[in-house]
């Protein structure tokens, strides 16, 4: 199977991956929908071996290979592109030992940020209860949405964000956003898995299209998109013997349940479990991870705006889970 970490059909990948490993199946994470990595192949010589060995009876050995491989973003996908990126082998998906560390939203400020709070993703649920609101409304795609930001970026976009790289980092969208943010990073952080967001959240609409950013803010403050969640509010339930849950039990692979909509009347809080399709990215020592919540991106289905308001603290505190690879500190 050949996935990447910025494609709008990503998912897909991952699970066949795993519904197919009994038969022998191999996962190999390195391509985009705008393309690879430079100075790789994009998986052309993988994917020849295969056909040989099944095929031609080739005894090429390319079945001993590791049975996932993953060449990882190094800061941002444009990174990625470029050919900056960290490769990593295991044995499975997701990579055995991964734990999947809560970051708590938290109303304390980080000085980082220039959003409607500053926010911080904290080690511990805050102490105190309270509330923060931003306007749901639609959000440049090539700041909140790098999914669909890779089905054109081949036509102009990639060149475009060389000259200008404010179009495509979130830095210009933040400031009609609620962001969270760590502080600064003592060691190099590897993140490679599917992450969650808890929300516990109200809207001024019956049903409002919830997004979310997680971002690699570089010491020199620039915030580059690495994943992107969202769900719709009408949408609330998951599908729990669908959905992957860690050794704590907390359910970090959120499986939707969209058989049916469930409203919530105006200003009805509600928790919301929302997907982050896998993420794969080195957050390097000295930068900060950014959770950036905002409206959705004008290329998805549009939704009525609202005013959102996020509950920090208190039971259901709201929090990011964030897959870290045993490696990492």
């Amino acid at each position: 199977m050949l996935d990447s970490f910025f494609d709008f059909e990503s998912r897909g990948g991952f699970q066949a991956y795993q519904q197919l490993k009994g038969d022998g199946a191999h996962l190999m994470v390195v391509v985009g929908h705008d393309g690879y990595p430079a100075g790789t192949d994009g998986g052309a010589a993988a994917t020849k071996a295969w056909f040989d060995h099944y095929l031609l009876d080739a005894g090429n050995g390319i079945e001993l290979q590791p049975r996932v491989q993953l060449l990882m973003a190094d800061g941002s996908r444009e990174n990625y592109l470029a050919g900056h990126f960290v490769r990593y082998d295991a044995r499975d998906w997701p990579v055995p030992g991964t734990r999947w560390t809560s970051l708590w939203l938290s109303a304390a400020r980080s000085g980082s940020g220039q959003s409607i709070n500053d926010g911080s993703l904290a080690g511990a649920p805050p102490a105190a209860t309270t509330t923060q609101s931003y306007a749901a409304i639609p959000t440049v795609p090539s700041m909140s949405d790098q999914p669909n930001t890779a089905i054109v970026g081949p036509d102009g976009i990639n060149q475009a964000a060389g000259a200008f790289p404010l179009l495509t980092e979130t830095t210009l969208a933040e400031p009609q956003a609620l962001t969270y943010t760590t502080a600064p990073l003592t060691s190099d952080l590897l993140s490679a898995g599917p992450a969650a967001l808890d929300l516990r959240l109200s809207s001024s609409a019956t049903e409002s299209a919830i997004w979310a950013v997680i971002s690699d803010v570089w010491p020199d403050g620039s915030s580059h998109p690495v994943a992107t969640g969202r769900l719709l509010s009408a949408y609330p339930r998951i599908d729990s013997a669908r959905s992957l849950s860690d050794a704590e039990g907390d359910v970090v692979e959120p499986y939707g349940d969209y058989s049916a909509k469930s409203g919530a009347p105006p200003g009805a809080e509600r928790s919301y479990q929302i997907e982050f399709w896998p993420i794969g990215n080195r957050f390097e020592r000295g930068d900060r991870i950014r959770l950036v919540v905002l409206g959705a991106s004008a290329a998805s289905m549009p939704s009525v705006p609202a005013l959102d308001t996020v509950r920090l603290g208190g039971p259901d505190a709201s929090r990011l889970l964030l897959p870290v690879l045993p490696d990492s500190p």
